[in-house]
């Protein structure tokens, strides 16, 4: 099949000529979808059907739908759900109830995508809140103990999969301590590796887990004091061994600007440091195509392996009576 290691955006609602002719060449792994490339229910299964026409294979579609302020698909069509922050102050007043809202959250979630042909999504957020954490994570996150992220996260992602689709964690190994927007610049992080092993990691360890993980743009300068953890061997080995995460490491948007350099340089970092899928959100595929010789290709049995994992699953979610349950204990 040739599948290059690879996520990649589109431009718009439809595939334009230009567009297929990238996605053929390009041949990648997945699609993110952002609400530019949404405007309802039959609009984007015919988008996604017509990417899996063209591929002529199960291609593999990621979108964050978190709940709160970073959902994609956008009511009143879709469901507006709670943020992590509020799932986390249920949990607070009741760990039982902020515990089980988490898993029909992501439940009711991985529903709505899994009907339209959505595979992954890019959630649940493991970032622990720090007094310093920037407002690009803020609401996002469950709160500031690492015993309450690990405990909804769990329930999230386990809601996920039970909604037939596949949880994607992040920002490993965590972006909580960052008091930057990485989308912008980068943040640098200055506590030692003994204090982040026993806070900002351990969701992390609590997940290992789980098949699909995103990097933190983030420099810890501890652990490596040039690198961010997306080009960084050491954090990667650190990933691998320490946290001990044996799934599938995806980059954050290779695009944001917490990244310097050109964008083969960047290609050839993240590669070089152990990542396995590159993530390029822009919807510049030309840039991608212009460097896919630095792209690994996914070998038979990695292919079969990662297909397996981001397959369809069984839907086993009872719409009405997960939203009711959800509304009794979210009133």
């Amino acid at each position: 099949m040739n599948v290059s290691c690879s996520v990649v955006g589109i431009p718009g609602l439809f595939l334009t000529l230009k567009d297929e002719i990238y996605l053929k060449k390009i041949n990648p792994f997945g699609i993110i979808l952002f609400n530019r490339n949404i405007e309802d229910k039959y609009q984007l299964t015919c988008l996604i059907n017509s990417i899996r026409v063209l591929l002529n294979r199960n291609v593999s579609f990621l979108i964050d739908q978190e709940g709160g302020r970073i959902q994609r698909l956008k009511g009143p069509i879709w469901k507006q759900y709670l943020s992590f922050q509020d799932i986390g102050s249920i949990y607070d007043y009741s760990p039982s109830a902020g515990k089980r809202v988490s898993f029909l959250t992501g439940s009711l979630i991985s529903d709505e995508l899994n009907e339209v042909g959505i595979n992954i999504n890019c959630s649940p957020v493991l970032d622990i809140t720090q007094p310093e954490t920037h407002k690009v994570i803020g609401n996002r996150s469950f709160g500031e103990s690492f015993e309450k992220v690990s405990q909804l996260g769990i329930e999230m992602a386990n809601g996920i999969i039970n909604g037939g689709c596949i949880p994607l964690i992040k920002h490993i190994p965590g972006h909580g301590r960052a008091n930057k927007d990485s989308h912008i610049d980068l943040p640098i992080v200055k506590d030692s590796l003994e204090i982040l092993s026993k806070t900002d990691f351990m969701p992390f360890v609590r997940l290992n887990n789980f098949p699909l993980c995103m990097t933190a743009h983030v420099l810890y300068e501890d652990i490596d004091p040039v690198n961010p953890a997306t080009f960084s061997s050491a954090i990667i080995k650190l990933i691998r061994e320490s946290i001990n995460f044996c799934g599938i490491i995806i980059t954050d948007d290779i695009t944001m600007g917490a990244l310097g350099g050109n964008m083969r340089s960047k290609i050839s970092k993240a590669f070089a440091a152990g990542c396995d899928i590159l993530l390029h959100c822009g919807a510049r595929n030309e840039e991608v195509y212009e460097n896919l010789d630095l792209i690994p290709k996914l070998n038979t049995n990695k292919l079969e392996y990662y297909m397996n994992l981001c397959q369809k699953k069984d839907n086993k979610v009872d719409r009405i009576s997960y939203q009711k349950e959800l509304n009794i204990l979210t009133k």
